[in-house]
């Protein structure tokens, strides 16, 4: 019974990803414009590089979605809107995730995080 729980979880899980998205492609569908982007896969991290010419630093938006697979990202210039989803390759730690901004270049690291290490037990 545990199996169909699990199955009944994760469809549940994945209707949930499934109606953000389309709730936010809705929302911008016609005053939004992709940006140019590229992803390097590192060996310790991930690395976005995203254009934004004629935006601010201050009217950039980034978060990371409640499942940790996902960042989207918000930008306003003074005649444009960018908007895009990344998804991830791993799931993130919040803690893990930084981002800089120079010149109209967006640099999005994802580090990431270790697993498979043993729980020691007191």
């Amino acid at each position: 019974m545990d199996c169909v729980e699990d199955i009944i979880h994760e469809l549940c899980r994945n209707m949930k990803i499934i109606h953000k998205k389309i709730h936010i492609c809705r929302r911008y569908w016609d005053e939004c414009i992709e940006p140019y982007s590229s992803m390097e896969i590192k060996e310790d991290e991930v690395v976005y590089e995203v254009e934004l010419p004629g935006v601010d630093k201050d009217k950039i938006k980034l978060w990371l979605s409640e499942d940790r697979e996902r960042i989207y990202l918000e930008a306003f210039g003074d005649e444009r809107k960018y908007c895009d989803i990344y998804r991830l390759p791993y799931r993130a730690d919040p803690d893990k995730v930084d981002a800089e901004y120079r010149n109209g270049l967006l640099v999005i690291r994802v580090k990431k995080v270790r697993a498979g290490y043993e729980i020691k037990i007191k």
